[in-house]
This record gives C-alpha cells, structure tokens and sequence, in this order.
C-alpha cells in the first residue's frame, strides 16, 4: 500500500476545542463565554451573581483587561469574534 493511498484513507484529525481564560484568575478553561469562569472562581461569583462586576481578564486571549460577565472579551476579541476580522486590518 502507498503512502499516498494511506494519507488518503485517514480520517483528518479532530480539532481541539477553542482554548477559554477564567475572567477573575486567567486560568485555562474551555471557550465559552457564557460560562467564563473556572470552577473554584464561579463557586465565588455565585454567591453574589454581580454580571458587572469587574474582572480582570479577557475570556478569549487571556490578557489583562478589565471585563465582566456581562463583558467577556476584551474589545479587540469582541470585534473579532463579532465579525470574524482583526481590528489591525482597518
């Protein structure tokens, strides 16, 4: 059998997951900003459930921003996931 014919009977690789931030301790978390906390520091925002209270990271790139849940994503993620374009380009 050749190589050729075996890449192109392989089922092509399963994508990983997008990769989240906790908003309040930037830890690694699944992608989803609906639920942008990890478990210890949701535990903490359930006891109050302020979704304006400001946080200290961006969900998706993980860098220091002031966000909330309300807010998930720094203003530079938020156009890019919103329209699917990098502000640098305009």
């Amino acid at each position: 059998m050749s190589a050729a014919l075996y890449e192109s009977n392989r089922t092509p690789p399963i994508p990983e997951p997008p990769q989240g931030h906790c908003l309040r301790c930037g830890t690694d978390i699944p992608h989803n900003p609906q639920a942008s906390y990890c478990a210890s520091c949701s535990r903490v925002w359930k006891r109050y459930e302020n979704h304006a209270f400001a946080e200290k990271f961006c969900h998706s790139c993980g860098t220091s921003h002031q966000t909330s849940m309300v807010r998930p994503l720094c203003r530079a993620c938020y156009f890019v996931e919103k329209n699917g374009q990098d502000p640098a380009q305009f």
